[in-house]
């Protein structure tokens, strides 16, 4: 019993992958684009510069980001989707589609 309690207290909640915490953000049209499965995307990590922050507006020059590209979400119009997530606080902080 007494492994049971310690082995309880270090156990942690899965974080939740950084794939799902942008899907999680897209509305019902831009989650339509995504044709197979969120994990078909691909991750960068990359660091705030000036230009960025000034569109993203809560995010500090200098910060580290996810950028999630969702593949295969592009349109005629449009590229494939992206989302910005903040590394630190594991929230969406923009979005967009590739080229704008």
């Amino acid at each position: 019993m007494f492994l049971f309690i310690i082995g309880n207290y270090f156990h942690e909640e899965p974080k939740l992958q950084v794939e799902m915490i942008a899907f999680n953000e897209l509305t019902a049209e831009e989650r339509s684009r995504i044709l197979v499965s969120p994990k078909d995307s691909s991750v960068q990590e990359m660091t705030v510069d000036e230009e960025l922050a000034s569109q993203l507006n809560t995010v500090r020059v200098g910060a580290s980001l996810y950028k999630v590209i969702f593949n295969h979400t592009q349109t005629d119009s449009k590229g494939n989707l992206f989302v910005y997530v903040d590394m630190e606080r594991e929230e969406v902080v923009g979005k967009g589609n590739v080229g704008e």
